[in-house]
């Protein structure tokens, strides 16, 4: 099947070609060092593709599936990432600033409140654990403010939720659910997860 990647800005052709799927297609270009710029890509099935080192600046995404998809090392400033599935997606060395990962008003409160602490004491984001050893579900919201235990990104969302089934799950399952904006970046660098919260990309309003 002939499939082409074109420019959401000109409409012009950036990679075309016979593949079995647009996935196949999209990997093919990046292999092979294809600038896909503003590639209009809306609601692509991009699971577990093979992405690293992509240059995909201000790409259109919005609402692809990129599950599983390693992206390490992709330039993504810029890019249109409202809604897209981001679970389990390799962003190390991503560079994201400017990308729009709008996310629903109840994610962004709850991704606010862990930035709120995070800014506040850096020391307290551990990506290398899910909780601290002084972690317990039995800890209200209120008290893990207070207790100095440090939790990765996935770790604070489920601190700071007063659900009482949302803190006896896997954290990873727990963060996927109340932030799924996020969960893209659970196994990502501290430095990653700064500036994620650091400059509210989860909260951006970019086309």
């Amino acid at each position: 099947m002939h499939f082409q990647i074109k420019s959401r800005f000109t409409g012009s052709i950036l990679f075309e070609g016979e593949f079995g799927s647009l996935k196949l297609c999209v990997e093919a270009a990046v292999e092979k060092r294809v600038y896909l710029w503003g590639a209009d890509l809306g609601g692509a099935y991009l699971r577990d593709a093979d992405l690293r080192d992509a240059d995909l600046r201000g790409a259109y995404l919005r609402g692809a599936n990129l599950w599983g998809a390693d992206l390490w090392g992709a330039y993504l400033r810029g890019a249109n990432l409202r809604g897209a599935n981001l679970g389990g997606a390799n962003l190390w060395g991503a560079y994201l600033r400017d990308a729009d990962l709008k996310a629903a008003p109840d994610e962004i409160a709850r991704l606010d409140a862990v930035r709120e602490i995070i800014l506040a004491q850096p020391e307290r984001l551990n990506m290398g654990l899910w909780h601290g050893d002084k972690w317990t579900p039995d800890h209200t919201p209120e008290e893990e403010h207070s207790c100095g235990t440090p939790h990765c990104l996935a770790g604070w969302l489920q601190a700071l939720s007063p659900d009482k089934e949302i803190r006896q799950m896997e954290a990873q399952e727990a963060g996927r659910k109340l932030a799924p904006v996020a969960s893209g970046f659970f196994f990502s660098s501290k430095s990653i997860v700064m500036d994620f919260l650091k400059e509210r990309w989860y909260a951006g309003e970019k086309a």
